[in-house]
Protein backbone atom coordinates (compact mmCIF):
# COMPACT_ATOMS: atom_id res chain seq x y z
CA UNK A 1 0.00 0.00 0.00
CA UNK A 2 1.45 3.41 -0.88
CA UNK A 3 2.10 6.00 1.80
CA UNK A 4 -0.83 8.19 0.72
CA UNK A 5 -3.55 6.40 2.71
CA UNK A 6 -1.39 6.45 5.84
CA UNK A 7 -0.79 10.18 5.45
CA UNK A 8 -4.52 10.65 4.98
CA UNK A 9 -5.25 8.58 8.09
CA UNK A 10 -2.93 10.67 10.26
CA UNK A 11 -4.33 13.90 8.84
CA UNK A 12 -7.88 12.76 9.54
CA UNK A 13 -7.01 11.92 13.15
CA UNK A 14 -5.67 15.45 13.67
CA UNK A 15 -8.97 17.07 12.64
CA UNK A 16 -12.25 17.42 14.61
CA UNK A 17 -13.83 15.63 16.30
CA UNK A 18 -10.80 13.45 17.07
CA UNK A 19 -8.28 16.33 17.31
CA UNK A 20 -5.34 13.97 17.88
CA UNK A 21 -2.16 15.88 18.78
CA UNK A 22 -0.05 14.49 15.94
CA UNK A 23 2.64 16.66 14.34
CA UNK A 24 4.69 16.17 11.13
CA UNK A 25 7.79 13.95 11.38
CA UNK A 26 11.37 14.98 12.21
CA UNK A 27 11.12 17.47 15.06
CA UNK A 28 14.40 18.85 16.46
CA UNK A 29 15.71 17.14 19.57
CA UNK A 30 16.08 19.01 22.83
CA UNK A 31 17.75 17.77 25.98
CA UNK A 32 16.43 17.44 29.51
CA UNK A 33 18.57 19.26 32.08
CA UNK A 34 19.05 17.72 35.49
CA UNK A 35 16.59 19.99 37.24
CA UNK A 36 13.35 19.63 35.28
CA UNK A 37 11.52 18.47 32.17
CA UNK A 38 11.26 21.60 30.01
CA UNK A 39 9.07 22.23 26.99
CA UNK A 40 10.50 20.88 23.78
CA UNK A 41 10.73 17.92 21.41
CA UNK A 42 12.46 14.69 22.47
CA UNK A 43 13.14 11.45 20.66
CA UNK A 44 11.08 8.69 22.21
CA UNK A 45 14.14 6.49 22.70
CA UNK A 46 14.96 8.72 25.67
CA UNK A 47 11.87 7.26 27.36
CA UNK A 48 13.82 4.04 27.90
CA UNK A 49 16.08 5.89 30.37
CA UNK A 50 15.00 5.70 34.06
CA UNK A 51 16.83 8.97 34.76
CA UNK A 52 14.69 10.77 32.18
CA UNK A 53 11.55 9.30 33.72
CA UNK A 54 12.61 10.34 37.20
CA UNK A 55 12.72 13.94 36.04
CA UNK A 56 9.50 13.69 34.01
CA UNK A 57 7.64 12.05 36.87
CA UNK A 58 8.91 14.65 39.33
CA UNK A 59 7.74 17.47 37.07
CA UNK A 60 4.33 15.82 36.65
CA UNK A 61 3.94 15.21 40.39
CA UNK A 62 4.96 18.77 41.20
CA UNK A 63 2.32 20.00 38.74
CA UNK A 64 -0.26 17.97 40.66
CA UNK A 65 1.13 19.31 43.95
CA UNK A 66 1.88 15.90 45.37
CA UNK A 67 5.16 14.62 46.82
CA UNK A 68 4.46 11.11 45.54
CA UNK A 69 6.66 10.26 42.55
CA UNK A 70 4.55 7.24 41.47
CA UNK A 71 1.66 9.61 40.70
CA UNK A 72 3.73 11.47 38.14
CA UNK A 73 5.10 8.21 36.77
CA UNK A 74 1.67 6.66 36.22
CA UNK A 75 0.05 9.82 34.88
CA UNK A 76 3.02 10.73 32.69
CA UNK A 77 3.06 7.23 31.22
CA UNK A 78 -0.66 7.34 30.52
CA UNK A 79 -0.35 10.80 28.94
CA UNK A 80 2.28 9.58 26.50
CA UNK A 81 0.61 6.22 25.84
CA UNK A 82 -2.68 7.90 24.94
CA UNK A 83 -1.12 10.01 22.22
CA UNK A 84 1.09 7.23 20.87
CA UNK A 85 -1.75 4.67 20.88
CA UNK A 86 -4.21 6.93 19.10
CA UNK A 87 -1.73 7.48 16.26
CA UNK A 88 -0.77 3.81 15.86
CA UNK A 89 -4.23 2.33 16.41
CA UNK A 90 -5.87 5.06 14.34
CA UNK A 91 -3.68 4.33 11.32
CA UNK A 92 -4.10 0.58 11.76
CA UNK A 93 -7.90 0.74 11.97
CA UNK A 94 -8.16 3.00 8.92
CA UNK A 95 -5.59 1.37 6.65
CA UNK A 96 -4.62 -2.03 8.02
CA UNK A 97 -1.03 -0.82 8.26
CA UNK A 98 1.14 -0.62 11.39
CA UNK A 99 3.46 2.36 11.77
CA UNK A 100 7.04 1.67 12.81
CA UNK A 101 7.18 1.57 16.60
CA UNK A 102 10.95 1.96 16.88
CA UNK A 103 11.56 4.47 19.64
CA UNK A 104 14.14 6.37 17.63
CA UNK A 105 11.54 7.05 14.92
CA UNK A 106 9.06 8.79 17.24
CA UNK A 107 9.21 12.23 18.83
CA UNK A 108 7.18 13.66 21.67
CA UNK A 109 6.61 17.25 22.74
CA UNK A 110 6.61 18.04 26.46
CA UNK A 111 5.36 20.98 28.44
CA UNK A 112 7.01 22.20 31.62
CA UNK A 113 4.90 19.82 33.77
CA UNK A 114 6.08 16.69 31.98
CA UNK A 115 2.86 16.32 29.97
CA UNK A 116 3.11 14.90 26.45
CA UNK A 117 1.32 17.54 24.39
CA UNK A 118 1.99 16.04 20.96
CA UNK A 119 3.70 13.17 19.18
CA UNK A 120 5.38 13.08 15.79
CA UNK A 121 4.96 9.83 13.86
CA UNK A 122 7.66 8.22 11.71
CA UNK A 123 7.87 8.54 7.97
CA UNK A 124 4.54 7.15 6.82
CA UNK A 125 6.18 5.01 4.13
CA UNK A 126 7.67 2.89 6.94
CA UNK A 127 4.78 0.62 7.85
CA UNK A 128 4.44 -3.11 8.46
CA UNK A 129 2.42 -5.33 6.17
CA UNK A 130 0.98 -7.61 8.88
CA UNK A 131 -2.31 -6.03 9.91
CA UNK A 132 -3.46 -8.66 12.43
CA UNK A 133 -4.59 -7.83 15.95
CA UNK A 134 -1.76 -9.99 17.30
CA UNK A 135 0.82 -8.08 15.26
CA UNK A 136 -0.29 -4.62 16.35
CA UNK A 137 -0.63 -5.71 19.99
CA UNK A 138 2.92 -7.09 19.94
CA UNK A 139 4.23 -3.91 18.31
CA UNK A 140 2.50 -1.56 20.76
CA UNK A 141 2.84 -3.52 23.99
CA UNK A 142 6.04 -5.52 23.64
CA UNK A 143 8.23 -3.62 21.21
CA UNK A 144 7.35 -0.05 22.20
CA UNK A 145 5.70 0.16 25.61
CA UNK A 146 7.51 -2.63 27.51
CA UNK A 147 10.93 -0.85 27.54
CA UNK A 148 9.20 2.41 28.48
CA UNK A 149 7.35 0.72 31.35
CA UNK A 150 10.59 -0.83 32.59
CA UNK A 151 12.16 2.64 32.73
CA UNK A 152 9.15 4.16 34.49
CA UNK A 153 9.11 1.35 37.03
CA UNK A 154 12.82 1.70 37.74
CA UNK A 155 12.39 5.45 38.29
CA UNK A 156 9.14 5.52 40.27
CA UNK A 157 8.53 1.99 41.64
CA UNK A 158 5.03 1.68 40.20
CA UNK A 159 3.88 -1.88 39.54
CA UNK A 160 3.28 -3.55 36.19
CA UNK A 161 -0.42 -3.59 37.07
CA UNK A 162 -0.54 0.19 37.51
CA UNK A 163 1.61 0.81 34.42
CA UNK A 164 -0.28 -1.45 32.06
CA UNK A 165 -3.60 -0.43 33.60
CA UNK A 166 -2.78 3.11 32.48
CA UNK A 167 -1.76 1.89 29.02
CA UNK A 168 -4.93 -0.20 28.72
CA UNK A 169 -7.03 2.85 29.60
CA UNK A 170 -5.17 4.89 26.99
CA UNK A 171 -5.75 2.24 24.32
CA UNK A 172 -9.41 1.91 25.31
CA UNK A 173 -9.79 5.69 25.08
CA UNK A 174 -8.20 5.64 21.62
CA UNK A 175 -10.62 2.99 20.42
CA UNK A 176 -13.49 5.00 21.91
CA UNK A 177 -12.41 8.07 19.93
CA UNK A 178 -12.20 6.02 16.72
CA UNK A 179 -15.60 4.44 17.43
CA UNK A 180 -17.21 7.88 17.74
CA UNK A 181 -15.86 8.83 14.31
CA UNK A 182 -16.58 5.76 12.19
CA UNK A 183 -19.91 5.15 10.48
CA UNK A 184 -22.74 3.31 12.28
CA UNK A 185 -22.26 0.25 10.06
CA UNK A 186 -18.62 -0.08 11.15
CA UNK A 187 -19.05 0.42 14.89
CA UNK A 188 -19.67 -3.24 15.74
CA UNK A 189 -16.48 -4.19 13.88
CA UNK A 190 -14.55 -1.43 15.66
CA UNK A 191 -15.76 -2.66 19.04
CA UNK A 192 -14.69 -6.21 18.14
CA UNK A 193 -11.21 -4.95 17.24
CA UNK A 194 -10.99 -3.04 20.51
CA UNK A 195 -12.03 -6.00 22.64
CA UNK A 196 -9.74 -8.42 20.83
CA UNK A 197 -6.79 -6.05 21.15
CA UNK A 198 -7.33 -5.95 24.91
CA UNK A 199 -7.63 -9.75 25.05
CA UNK A 200 -4.22 -10.42 23.51
CA UNK A 201 -1.71 -12.47 25.54
CA UNK A 202 0.84 -9.64 25.21
CA UNK A 203 -0.68 -7.93 28.25
CA UNK A 204 1.60 -8.98 31.14
CA UNK A 205 -1.10 -8.52 33.78
CA UNK A 206 -3.63 -11.32 34.12
CA UNK A 207 -6.21 -9.42 36.17
CA UNK A 208 -8.90 -7.33 34.40
CA UNK A 209 -7.65 -3.91 33.31
CA UNK A 210 -10.63 -2.35 31.52
CA UNK A 211 -14.16 -3.29 30.52
CA UNK A 212 -15.98 -1.89 27.49
CA UNK A 213 -19.61 -0.79 27.38
CA UNK A 214 -21.50 0.59 24.40
CA UNK A 215 -23.93 3.38 25.31
CA UNK A 216 -26.94 4.54 23.33
CA UNK A 217 -26.92 8.35 23.10
CA UNK A 218 -29.03 10.87 21.21
CA UNK A 219 -26.17 11.43 18.75
CA UNK A 220 -25.49 7.69 18.30
CA UNK A 221 -23.63 4.94 20.12
CA UNK A 222 -20.50 5.51 22.19
CA UNK A 223 -17.86 2.96 23.18
CA UNK A 224 -16.82 3.74 26.75
CA UNK A 225 -14.76 1.86 29.28
CA UNK A 226 -14.48 1.28 32.99
CA UNK A 227 -10.94 0.89 34.25
CA UNK A 228 -10.00 -1.57 36.96
CA UNK A 229 -6.71 0.08 37.98
CA UNK A 230 -6.49 3.65 39.34
CA UNK A 231 -4.08 6.03 37.58
CA UNK A 232 -3.30 7.66 40.98
CA UNK A 233 -4.17 11.21 39.85
CA UNK A 234 -6.64 11.50 42.72
CA UNK A 235 -3.63 11.67 45.07
CA UNK A 236 -2.78 15.10 43.67
CA UNK A 237 -3.86 18.13 45.68
CA UNK A 238 -7.31 19.27 44.55
CA UNK A 239 -7.66 16.42 42.05
CA UNK A 240 -10.52 13.98 42.28
CA UNK A 241 -10.82 10.63 40.58
CA UNK A 242 -11.47 10.52 36.85
CA UNK A 243 -14.88 9.36 35.66
CA UNK A 244 -13.65 5.85 34.77
CA UNK A 245 -11.90 5.26 38.12
CA UNK A 246 -12.63 1.94 39.86
CA UNK A 247 -12.56 3.65 43.26
CA UNK A 248 -15.68 5.79 42.91
CA UNK A 249 -19.31 4.84 43.41
CA UNK A 250 -20.57 2.81 40.40
CA UNK A 251 -23.62 5.02 39.98
CA UNK A 252 -21.50 8.17 39.96
CA UNK A 253 -19.05 6.53 37.55
CA UNK A 254 -21.84 5.60 35.15
CA UNK A 255 -23.36 9.09 35.28
CA UNK A 256 -20.02 10.83 34.71
CA UNK A 257 -19.05 8.45 31.92
CA UNK A 258 -22.36 9.00 30.12
CA UNK A 259 -22.11 12.77 30.48
CA UNK A 260 -18.60 12.82 29.05
CA UNK A 261 -19.60 10.58 26.15
CA UNK A 262 -22.64 12.72 25.38
CA UNK A 263 -20.49 15.86 25.25
CA UNK A 264 -17.96 14.34 22.84
CA UNK A 265 -18.29 15.07 19.13
CA UNK A 266 -19.26 12.35 16.68
CA UNK A 267 -18.79 11.93 12.94
CA UNK A 268 -19.01 9.20 10.29
CA UNK A 269 -15.96 9.84 8.08
CA UNK A 270 -13.41 7.40 9.49
CA UNK A 271 -12.96 4.21 7.42
CA UNK A 272 -12.48 0.85 9.11
CA UNK A 273 -10.26 -1.23 6.83
CA UNK A 274 -9.15 -3.78 9.45
CA UNK A 275 -11.33 -6.79 10.13
CA UNK A 276 -11.29 -8.61 13.47
CA UNK A 277 -10.24 -12.28 13.40
CA UNK A 278 -12.96 -14.90 13.51
CA UNK A 279 -11.83 -16.24 16.89
CA UNK A 280 -10.49 -14.47 19.96
CA UNK A 281 -7.86 -15.71 22.41
CA UNK A 282 -9.16 -17.58 25.42
CA UNK A 283 -8.97 -14.83 28.00
CA UNK A 284 -11.28 -12.81 30.25
CA UNK A 285 -13.10 -10.37 27.97
CA UNK A 286 -12.55 -7.59 30.51
CA UNK A 287 -8.75 -7.85 30.55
Amino acid sequence: MPAGPVDDALSRLATPPTNAPIAPPSRPETSIPDSSAPPGWLRADLLRDPGVWHRLARAYSEGLRTPHLPVGGACGLQHYAGRFALAVLGVWVQTGRVLSVQHSRWWLQLDDRGHTTSVSAPDTSDTATDDSVAAVAHAVLVEHMRPVVDAVRAATRITDKVAFGCIAASCAGAFGALHRRCGPADRARLRALAEQFLQQPNWPVQTPLVRFTELELDAGTALVHERHVCCLIRLGEGHGACETCPDIDPVERAERTRARAAAAGQAADLPVATAPPAQTPRRDVRA
